[in-house]
């Protein structure tokens, strides 16, 4: 994609208000995007500070996923790192499992493909229920953008 058509595309997303209906806050797509990314991160639902400032991820839940990520810029994309259900029920084959069954099944997923829970904070409970996240998942997880990173 050139430049001038990934800048179109960004300036369509940015005007787009087709659920504003639906949307408490407003419409707000909040993305960053560059023709020399190697990683897509993909969440869903920011919370009111990313849809305040419109900095993705600029919240708890960025602060807990950049550490995961184990660095803080990401600069072609070889993995799309799947935040939450419905980023991963858009992508992936998984609408009728759960987001545990999804994010531990991730090497059965196509390699451009990494499901994880999301990072919020709100979500420590699932952590809790879930140890094998912390000890399989995610050091498989920080091996993989490792070897991207590269």
């Amino acid at each position: 994609m050139s430049r001038s058509t990934l800048k179109t595309l960004l300036h369509e997303i940015h005007a787009c208000h087709i659920c504003e209906a639906h949307l408490p806050l407003g419409p707000n797509p909040v993305l960053r995007a560059s023709s020399t990314a190697r990683i897509l991160v993909v969440g869903q639902a920011p919370g009111t500070r990313v849809h305040a400032t419109g900095i993705p991820w600029n919240d708890p839940s960025g602060d807990r996923l950049r550490d995961w990520m184990q660095l803080a810029e990401m600069p072609a994309i070889k993995l799309a790192i799947l935040v939450g259900k419905y980023a991963q029920n858009h992508y992936l084959a998984s609408r009728r499992e759960s987001l545990a069954d999804t994010v531990h099944r991730w090497q059965q997923h196509p390699p451009g493909f990494f499901p994880l829970p999301h990072p919020s904070p709100r979500n420590l409970r699932w952590f809790r229920e879930h140890p094998w996240f912390e000890k399989e998942v995610l050091p498989a997880f920080q091996r993989r953008l490792a070897t991207i990173l590269q």
